[in-house]
């Protein structure tokens, strides 16, 4: 609501700063005028305002002025044209960026139970391919490892994304993250990490029997992408249970198929069994395409409440 200002005792205090700068109309500064003309209270307080203002005057006359070069600057800043960056490549940067933090975040919330158990397991089979070498039977360590590396890193995955066996979802859940950014990046985590040791304990067999080192690590390559994203879909579909009783038995199959038991039933299956256990583009596609599954399902997945 306006004040306005009226000739009884109504004090105009208010108006003052306007009035000082000229900046009421005709009339309202009419009525300031005569009321200051009567009022003591008011002219104090307007002597207070025209001392606001000789300050602040003196303190701009006495600043420094910016130099010539400093305004061309500004200036030059100002029309500067504006680089123009593609939509798509503001969206790629932008998820990038989202999916790098969610990976980095997610190593804490992931058990660490399942770090432990991943180099525990490979570690055992490190001292079996070891004492392998002291017996000089290099096809039995080697075959040891093709084995076991890619059962250790199926069995790792089974409990990244289900609420029952990992608490710490729910704290992934409850965020904006996307459940598929979740999954993926778990997924990626633990992967990265198995991959890491197995590499490691590659080296190791290298070392050990001069063999060449990328012969030795696509002996488990292949078949680790085809059991880990396996598992993980069939953990998201069908429980962690149904995963891990499929991925033991696949695991077994691969081992009938290869002579250690001679199961007659197995010998016609043999072919399909040994091409699944190779480092080859149809184990490549083929473990790409459980993963798309997985992701394509995991929103499904019921949310912890």
């Amino acid at each position: 609501m306006r004040q306005e200002i009226s000739h009884n005792d109504q004090h105009s205090g208010s108006f003052l700063p306007a009035y000082l700068n000229g900046t009421l109309d005709a009339r309202r500064a009419g009525r300031v005028r005569e009321h200051l003309a009567r009022c003591p209270d008011c002219q104090a307080e307007l002597a207070a305002w025209q001392a606001i203002q000789e300050m602040t005057l003196a303190a701009a006359a006495a600043a420094p002025a910016p130099s010539l070069a400093l305004l061309e600057g500004v200036w030059e800043r100002l029309d500067a044209p504006t680089p123009v960056q593609h939509p798509w490549r503001q969206t790629a940067l932008h998820r990038g960026r989202h999916l790098w933090a969610v990976w980095r975040g997610q190593a804490p919330l992931v058990r660490q139970g399942v770090w432990i158990t991943s180099a525990a397991l490979l570690l055992v089979i490190a001292l079996g391919c070891f004492v392998a070498f002291l017996l000089h039977n290099k096809s039995m360590a080697e075959a040891l490892f093709a084995f076991c590396a890619p059962l250790v890193a199926g069995l790792s995955v089974l409990t990244i994304y289900q609420p029952g066996t990992d608490p710490r979802l729910e704290l992934a859940l409850a965020s904006p993250t996307s459940p598929r950014a979740v999954l993926l990046s778990r997924v990626l985590l633990l992967l990265g990490y198995d991959l890491a040791l197995s590499l490691g304990a590659t080296a190791l067999l290298t070392l050990l029997f001069g063999d060449n080192f990328w012969a030795v690590g696509a002996l488990w390559f292949g078949p680790m992408l085809l059991v880990t994203m396996l598992s993980v879909l069939l953990s998201l579909l069908l429980g962690t249970l149904v995963a891990l009783v499929s991925t033991l038995l696949l695991a077994l199959a691969h081992l009938l198929a290869q002579g250690t038991l001679s199961v007659d039933w197995l010998n016609s299956a043999r072919s399909a069994l040994d091409s699944l256990w190779q480092t080859n583009p149809m184990v490549i596609v083929l473990a790409l395409t459980f993963l798309l599954l997985a992701l394509v399902y995991a929103p499904r997945q019921e949310r912890v409440v």
